[in-house]
This record gives structure tokens, sequence and C-alpha cells, in this order.
């Protein structure tokens, strides 16, 4: 080493670790601070995370167990499907023949459910394939294909090294396609467990609601406690395995290679969450607003969406279970692969001897398993230890579920990050101001992750809830028609970005100057911190929705309904929490892979004309994104309302209730349709960062990714908070049941009209929020894999070096 000479004694913990120093690594140690590496070992860390992430499976079997023990009074005469003329009937009198029509209703919801997802995943599989052999060609034939590794030179204000070890291409290729496949399998692995547990709980809340509310509460606890910890276990788990298996392959000879070969598995969830989201947006909405067309025009009666005479009843709920069940998993699953990725790559650009542990490292993981623990210890304590009693305290214990957890999880965020971090972590700060950032610093960004994803999805509920102000004017506005519906549900949606835009904007700056680049990244894992918690929340409403719809089918006691109905509001009530939460882990997930696209690219972050046009290049997608997803649900709602028709229309009896009407059409309609929206979409998504990067290189990408991730935050919560606003509007109406809403006429009056109106069109908007979730973190992760790529072949852009 030719600089070994200009090295001083004071940076002697530094040269043994030289060799594995990128560009952009700076020193930890001084002449006055000796490096402590952290308490916790290696080993210590490895046991932990073992640990946490098989309690979580324990506890998914001990639910298995505790459902199966919960005899039910009568057990499913029929295997399922779609012929159920019994449906025809008015009411049924025996509590055990309602409870067995309950379980064949659950039954065709449950085949309509896999017959879904069994074509969902040939076209993930037809997508998904090309994809991988694409990106393997990109990221393989940089070196001509060798094996060889080469030297990486290195030249740093900091210090002088000749450089590291940098892995050949083709192994950054295949560790990188692993990733992706292992990371998609498990996405769908969990969207897939989710839709079981959802089916199989609905016809049994409804069972266990013949004894009182506890029960079926209890069925809801089981179940959405089964798929958030099955979640955040297998998550944790699988992406554990691919750090582990890809740091024996690589080492420490070359960290950079390393942490962008991982955030292939972020890749793999992200697409598998694309498409799943993309299809069950189009599914559930198709069948809802088709079925609501078309008997508004042509039943000539008042008839309800969940009456057994409408042909497209039971792909409505099948849409429930694909989007609030197998959705909604995905979404929060991409954003924890997404947000621990960034933090992994930003950590290693920290310190020099940071990546030479685990222990250092796998925080973020750590972070991510210990939520296990947190989540588990909040359900036994408001669930388990003070079950519910009466209808009214079960939305009180969902909502304290969430800070609950968030206490418990700062707890455990503050022992890993002063047992797993050094003294001192030194970061690399845009103007070449490094300082050190202490173990307290970056648990003050997790912190504060955690508590402002419950502070945003507050604000949510405000602007939703029935018991808030602006449903409630909303209801006022209704009395006057339809046009002052459609004028006040649009601006109860643009006001609601003003807290998240102000809140997310402090959170940034607050983090960037506590612990820089560092602090972004865990603050990011901190939104996703309970992630188990969330996803059960977001259950609630497949669950208690459906729950709901079977019992009135199947002609369950009005005692049996009413107590439903109540757990449902609760459900709806903290569903909208939740949501609030999953949009803000997204933005927060992804403004941390742009940190880490910034880093690794070595993008200039200097505002010019290429990060400019960059920006208007970026917005403009989540527009085209939604345009495209709005005129799918167009499609496909005429195509199921069309059916609707032709049902009514051939066999005038399925009105008179003496005829069945033919379900399995409708969900075979909304399937195809959903299916077919999915492929060109998702296509062009893939392209964009590869296009742009390539052409117009990395200033201009990382302009593209800040436009995407702003505009799409912006446009999905107004758009899922008007559509949400609407449809809460409507059966706040619809009820009745305080003075309030009993003024304006329940379900005769001229307000319930015209909130249907509102309904109808915030239907599909509503799911422009959660598609556009994953669009940002599918076009962030995708240029973070690449940046390297990008960084070394195509930084100032083919068409602009043609140009200059």
């Amino acid at each position: 080493n030719s600089n070994e000479d200009t090295m001083t004694s004071s940076t002697t913990s530094i040269e043994n670790t030289m060799t594995a120093s990128p560009t952009y690594l700076v020193s930890v140690t001084n002449e006055e601070d000796e490096y402590n590496e952290g308490a916790m070992s290696d080993l210590t860390a490895y046991i932990l995370l073992a640990l946490f992430t098989l309690s979580a499976f324990v506890w998914v079997i001990y639910m298995a167990w505790e459902r199966r023990k919960r005899s039910l009074a009568v057990k499913a005469a029929s295997k399922g499907g779609m012929n159920m003329d019994y449906l025809l009937e008015e009411s049924a009198n025996d509590r055990e023949q309602a409870i067995q029509r309950a379980h064949d209703i659950q039954a065709a919801i449950r085949e309509g459910t896999f017959s879904f997802y069994r074509h969902e995943i040939q076209y993930v599989a037809l997508l998904f394939f090309p994809l991988c052999i694409g990106y393997f060609v990109i990221v393989g034939s940089g070196d001509g294909w060798t094996t060889e590794w080469t030297n990486r030179e290195v030249d740093t204000d900091a210090f002088q090294n000749e450089g590291e070890d940098e892995a050949p291409k083709l192994m950054n290729a295949v560790y990188t396609t692993i990733a992706m496949m292992i990371g998609c399998l498990s996405a769908h692995i969990c969207v897939y467990f989710s839709a079981h547990v959802a089916t199989e709980a609905n016809a049994r809340i409804v069972a266990e609601a013949n004894h009182g509310v506890k029960y079926p509460f209890m069925a809801f606890v089981r179940a959405g406690s089964s798929i958030g910890m099955f979640a955040s276990g297998v998550g944790v788990g699988c992406l554990s395995i691919v750090l582990i298996v890809a740091e024996a392959g690589y080492g420490t000879r070359d960290h950079k290679s390393l942490y962008n070969s991982v955030a292939g598995f972020a890749l793999g969830a992200c697409f598998l969450a694309l498409v799943s989201r993309l299809c069950a947006s189009v599914y559930t909405k198709s069948s809802a607003v088709g079925a609501r067309i078309a008997l508004q025009q042509l039943s000539g009666t008042k008839m309800h969406v969940d009456d057994p005479r409408n042909p497209a009843v039971i792909a409505d709920h099948v849409g429930l279970i694909v989007s609030n069940a197998g959705g909604s998993t995905s979404d929060l699953f991409g954003s924890f692969a997404v947000a621990v990725c960034s933090s992994l790559i930003l950590s290693s650009s920290t310190s020099v001897d940071l990546h030479e542990s685990f222990h250092n490292m796998g925080l973020s993981l750590l972070l991510m398993a210990s939520s296990i623990i947190s989540s588990g210890i909040t359900i036994i304590a408001m669930v388990y230890l003070r079950p519910v009693r009466e209808k009214k305290e079960s939305e009180r214990i969902l909502k304290n579920m969430i800070p609950l957890a968030n206490a418990i999880q700062t707890v455990m965020a503050y022992i890993m990050c002063t047992e797993m971090l050094p003294d001192n972590i030194r970061s690399e700060d845009p103007d070449d101001n490094n300082k050190a950032v202490q173990p307290l610093e970056v648990w003050a960004c997790v912190t504060l992750g955690i508590w402002t994803a419950y502070f945003l999805a507050k604000v949510q509920e405000y602007y939703v809830s029935p018991s808030k102000a602006p449903v409630r004017q909303m209801g006022e506005a209704c009395r006057s028609g339809p046009v002052a519906t459609l004028i006040f549900g649009l601006s109860v949606g643009f006001s609601s970005t003003l807290g998240l835009a102000t809140v997310i904007a402090a959170l940034i700056y607050t983090c960037s100057e506590i612990a820089d680049y560092y602090g972004i990244g865990y603050c990011a894992v901190g939104i996703v911190g309970t992630m188990g918690i969330s996803i059960m929340m977001e259950s609630a409403t497949a669950l208690f929705g459906n729950a709901l719809a079977i019992s009135k089918m199947s002609g369950q006691s009005e005692e049996v309904n009413d107590r439903i109905a109540s757990l449902n509001i609760s459900g709806t009530s903290v569903t909208s929490i939740s949501k609030g939460i999953s949009t803000a882990a997204s933005c927060l997930a992804c403004v941390a892979a742009w940190d880490a696209y910034v880093v690794t690219a070595e993008a200039d972050m200097q505002v010019d004309k290429k990060f400019l046009a960059g920006l208007f290049l970026g917005g403009l997608v989540p527009y085209w994104f939604s345009s495209v997803l709005l005129m799918a649900i167009g499609r496909g709602a005429s195509a199921v309302s069309n059916e609707i028709v032709k049902q009514f229309a051939t066999d005038p009896s399925i009105l008179e209730s003496t005829s069945r009407p033919n379900y399995k059409t409708c969900v075979e309609i909304a399937t195809k349709s959903a299916l077919r929206t999915a492929k060109w979409p998702v296509l062009y998504v893939a392209l964009i960062p590869v296009g742009v990067g390539v052409f117009l290189g990395t200033k201009t990408l990382s302009g593209v990714l800040v436009g995407a991730i702003v505009v799409s935050t912006l446009l999905g919560i107004s758009t899922s908070t008007s559509g949400a606003a609407w449809m809460n509007t409507s059966q706040y109406i619809f009820a009745g049941k305080d003075d309030i809403s009993a003024k304006f006429g329940g379900a005769d009056g001229r307000a319930y009209s015209n909130s249907l109106m509102g309904c109808a069109i915030g239907l599909p908007l509503s799911e422009v929020g959660p598609c556009c979730n994953m669009l940002m973190k599918m076009l962030a992760i995708q240029s973070v894999v690449l940046s390297v790529w990008f960084h070394e072949y195509t930084s100032v852009g083919l068409l602009f070096e043609i140009w200059q």
C-alpha cells in the first residue's frame, strides 16, 4: 500500500478494516475516543433473532389450536360451491340450521377467494420470471461475466487507501436474483395464509356471536393476530436467512455489493405486493361498484348489496378478503422489506467498523423481531387479561392496543439500540460536516417513527370517523344534493393532506439533524415496528364485514346481527387508523430507500435542470397509474353490472326469490378483469427506473423518485380519505342510530340517496392510495438494487452523453 506511510498511529483500528471501506465511508475513531463495538455479541444477536422469530410461529400454532378447540355447533354439511338454493328462503328458525348455512356461505366465499389466488399466481409467475432474468442480465453483465474479484479504487478526504475488493458482477447477479425469488415467495405465502385464516374465521365469528360479544371478538383476535404474527415471522426469518447467507458468501470483502444484493428481497416482495394490491383493488371495487349500479337501476326495490338475490354478492365478499386481508398484508410486508433493506444499506455507509459485526448491522432486523414480542404482550394484556364484556368495549380495546404496543416497542428499541450499537457512529453528511452519532440518538429516531405513525393515523381517523365533524358535516351536505356531496367530499380529502405533509416534512428534517441518513433509515424501521398489530387491525374489515354479511344471509337472529354489527363498526374505525399507519410507513420507507439510492449511486444532490426534469417525470407517474387503475375498475364494474342485468332480464324470478342467481359467473368476471389489468401497468412500472437510469442518468432518476414519492403520498391520502369519508357518511346516514343521524331520514331519506352517489365514487377512489403506496415502493427499491450499476455505467445518461 503506497499510502501506508502517511497513516498515523491514531488510525490503527481503521487500518485493519481498510479493505472493506467504500468511497463514502468515514472514520469512527480518533485520538481521544476508543472504539467500542457494543455490549452484545454476534452470538447473542443470532440467538435473540432466532428466538423472537420462532415465537411468532409458536403464537400462530397456539392460535390455531385455540380455534380448533372452540367446537362449533354445527359443521358444514357441504364442501362448498356456489349452488346455495336455501339462501332464497327468508329466514332460518333453527339456530343450528342457520349456523350450517353460514358455513356453506363461507365455503362459497372461500372457493371464490382461492380461485382468484390460483389465477393470480400464474400471472405473477408469467411476469416475475422475465423480470428476474432481466435483472440477472443487467447486474451480471457489467464486467463481461467474469468470476474474478477485482480491486475498487478509493480516494476520500478521511483517509487514503488503495481500495477494497469488489465482487464479480456475476456473483452479485446470482445473489440478487435468489433474494428476489425468496422475497416474492415469502410475500405470497403471507398473502395466501392471510386469506386462508380470514375465510375460515368468518363463519366462526357468526357462530360464536350466538353466545355473546366476548366470543366473536376473541375469534377475531385469534384470526387477526395469527395473520399479523405469521407475516412478521416469515418476513424477519426469510430476510435474516438471505442476509446471513449473503454475508457468508461475501465475507467482509465487499459489503457494498452485499447489501445491494440483499435488497433484492425487498424488490421481490414489492413486486408481489404490487400485483396483489392492484388485482385486489380492481377485483373488489369492480364487483362492489358493478353491483350497486345494477341494483339501483334495475331491481325496482330497495335491494341491499348483501341481498342473496344479488348475483355479485359472493364476488363482493371475496373482494373484501383479497383486498383487506391479502392486499393489506402484502402492503405492510413490502414496507417492512423496503425499510429494513434501506436501513442496512445506510448502516453500511456509516462506519468502517460497523459492518464487521452482525450485532451492529442487524439492529433493524432485531427491532422488527422484537416487535413480535411487543405485539404478543399487547394482545395478552388487552384481550386475554381483561376480555371484552360489552359491545361498546370492543372499539376502546382495539384502539388502545396500538399505543400500548408502541410503548412496549419503544422500550424494546431502547434496549436494542444501547446494547447493539457502538458508542460512536460517524455518518457521512452532505456538507462534509461529519458528526458522531450516539446510540440514544438512533433510539430517538426509532421512537419518532413509532409514535409519528400513530399520530398520523389519528389524524386520518378524524377525517373519516362518523363520530367526528367532517363526516357529520358531509351528512348535512348530502341533504342539499349530490353536487354539494361531491364537492364536500373532495374538500375533506384535500384538507387531510395538510397534517400528513407537515408531520412527515418535520420528521425527515428532525431525523436528518439527529443522525443524518442513519436516522432516516431507522425512523422508517420504527414506523413499521408494530407490523403485527397493524396487519391485525387492517384485517378487521375483512373479518367483521364478511361475518356480518354472512350472518344476515344465513338468517341469524337480530340479536346476533346486532352483536356483529357493533363489532363491525369498531373494526371499520380501527381499520382507518391502520391505513394511516400504512401510508406513513410506505412514505418513510421510500424516503429511506431514496437516501440509500443517493448513497450507493453517489448521486449529486445539488438541484439542477436534470433533477427538476426528473421531478416532473416522477410526479406524473402516480397520476398515470391511478388513471389505469380507475379505468380498469370502471371496465370491470361495467362487466359485472351487465351480467347482473342479463341475469335479471333472463330470469325475472330471481327478484321474486323463486330462482337462484348464478354467483359463479360474477366471480369469474371480476377475476378476469383484475388479472387482465395487472400485466401492462406492472411491466411499465418495472421499466421506468431502468429506462430513466440508463438514458437520463442517476441525477434525473433521483428527481423521478422524489417526485413519485411526494405525489404518490399526497394523491393517495387525499383520494383515500375522500373515498372513506363518502362511504362512512353513507353508512352513518343509513344507520340513523343517534339524534344527529336520525334527522337525515335513514335509508328512505333524500340525504341517503345523495350519499350513495358519493359512495359509488368513493369506492374506487379509496383504492388509489394503497396502490400508490405499492407504486412508489416498487420504483424506489428497483432504483436501489440497480444503483451501483447505474453509477458505474450510465451515471450521466446515454441521451445526455449523445447530446453533449
